[in-house]
């Protein structure tokens, strides 16, 4: 949530199954390595598509500062304290952070297109915010990259050799660009497709997740 937003989260009861298979269903999840918001949402944004089927597609994109967007001291603040008691609520850790803006989140990106490789994209992502805001590790370091990539299921002495890769900046380039073009610019940010003919269903913020857990559900319904 961000200061001033309308208030349209809401707790909802435990949603029965789905009535068939989310296959034809498409969710794209928008996120970001120094994102506190975002860092609270990697668990339950898995949770919701391992229990509905949906196809998810991983958009990562850099933090909003070393996108050229300014972030207010009050703000960063304020999501921090946010952040903390959303995770609180939904009973995920969070708090000992350690701030990986800037060349951290850099050395994070270079080691995803490794993992995708390896299958393990979402697990290292996770890995990584975890690490980051939930244990204080520096992730700036070898040692805490290694951390996120034995959590991820992945072998540091394979994934070492790609730290420093570049590849991966023309794809959250293109994310950010996709964002943007979706009207939104935070994180995390989701997009909803499908069924064929169906208009995609985008919306911002943890605090909407179960906005789109009604929306495949009706989908999914029909």
């Amino acid at each position: 949530a961000r200061p001033g937003a309308r208030v349209v989260a809401r707790r909802l009861p435990a949603p029965a199954p789905p009535a068939r298979p989310g296959g034809e269903l498409t969710l794209e999840f928008f996120a970001s390595l120094r994102s506190p918001y975002t860092a609270i949402s990697f668990g339950p944004v898995y949770d919701l598509v391992d229990r509905t089927g949906v196809r998810l597609v991983l958009r990562p994109v850099l933090p909003m500062v070393m996108r050229g967007l300014p972030v207010p001291r009050a703000k960063r603040i304020y999501i921090m304290l946010d952040t903390k008691r959303e995770a609180e609520r939904l009973g995920v850790p969070f708090g000992v952070a350690a701030d990986p803006i800037g060349r951290p989140v850099e050395l994070g990106f270079s080691l995803y297109p490794f993992a995708r490789e390896k299958g393990r994209a979402r697990e290292y992502l996770h890995a990584f915010a975890h690490l980051a805001f939930s244990q204080g590790v520096d992730m700036g370091t070898e040692k805490g990259l290694a951390q996120a990539c034995e959590r991820a299921g992945l072998r540091w002495e394979e994934a070492r050799p790609h730290l420093g890769d570049e590849s991966w900046r023309p794809e959250l380039e293109a994310n950010r660009k996709e964002l943007l073009a979706m009207g939104l610019w935070g994180v995390p940010s989701f997009r909803l497709s499908g069924p064929e003919g169906a208009e995609p269903f985008c919306t911002w913020g943890q605090d909407r997740l179960w906005l789109v857990e009604e929306r495949i559900r009706e989908r999914l319904a029909q």
